[in-house]
């Protein structure tokens, strides 16, 4: 029995219709999802405001001078605005280091895994280079670093771990996560532990949950704080100071 040519064509574009559809809600479930991000509040965006020494268009905001002896560049946790780690990077920057947050497409750090490689190329004069990142940001910083060793001093992961192997790299590394934590389980922060080099330095800051490092609100899943934002802030800009000596 031969096929009617016009059932045919009725039936191809009925499936070409169909499938349009679904292309038009797959995008717009996408934008929906990439829209809904934790935003910068007022205090991060006036710091960006008032302490942003970045080249304009540069794609990212820095504070302290570009010819600091040293610098930090900072991968943001996923679906947050890089904007809103401006108040801890600009008390780390305060100490005298040059402190660098990334914007990343989409609000995910692993979008733009290379964004420290044009970072350190905009500032010939730094000597030394660490690299760290909050919640999944840390995680990219540390593939990023077992990449890039000879270019490196060393790595900070906030409120995050590396899931690549760095225990036989020269690397010095420094963990800092709050007490309050509860995005962190045990069992996967003993297994991070396994992949730090001998270098490795664990800070645990009590009454710390795990989004007041940046000022973008927080969640049930990120712990109550007994702290306020500030003084975590405070606390872990001194501690990663330390550490960048």
């Amino acid at each position: 029995m031969t096929a009617n040519p016009h059932d045919t064509h009725k039936i191809i574009k009925r499936a070409f219709a169909f499938l349009a559809a679904v292309l038009i809600l797959a995008c717009g479930i996408f934008l929906i999802y990439a829209n809904d991000y934790h935003h910068a509040d007022d205090r991060a965006i006036s710091i960006v405001e008032k302490y942003n020494t970045a080249p304009a268009d540069s794609g990212y905001v820095a504070f302290g001078e570009s010819d600091s002896e040293a610098a930090l560049i900072f991968y943001p946790g996923a679906k947050v605005e890089y904007t809103a780690y401006a108040p801890f990077l600009n008390n780390v920057a305060q100490k005298g280091y040059l402190c660098v947050v990334v914007e990343v497409p989409l609000k995910f750090a692993f979008f733009a895994t290379g964004a420290a490689s044009e970072v350190m190329a905009d500032y010939p004069d730094v000597e030394r280079w660490f690299i760290g990142g909050h919640s999944l940001g840390g995680v990219v910083a540390a593939s990023y670093a077992a990449k890039h060793t000879d270019g490196l001093e060393g790595l900070i992961m906030v409120a995050s771990y590396s899931a690549t192997d760095l225990s036989a790299t020269d690397l010095r590394v420094l963990s800092i996560f709050g007490a309050n934590d509860l995005r962190f389980e045990a069992q996967t922060l003993e297994k991070a532990r396994e992949n730090m080099p001998i270098t490795y330095t664990e800070y645990v800051i009590e009454g710390a949950n795990h989004s007041n490092f940046g000022n973008y609100g927080s969640r049930d899943v990120d712990g109550v704080a007994t702290i306020t934002a500030e003084e975590q802030q405070r606390i872990a800009s001194e501690v990663v100071a330390e550490f960048m000596e």
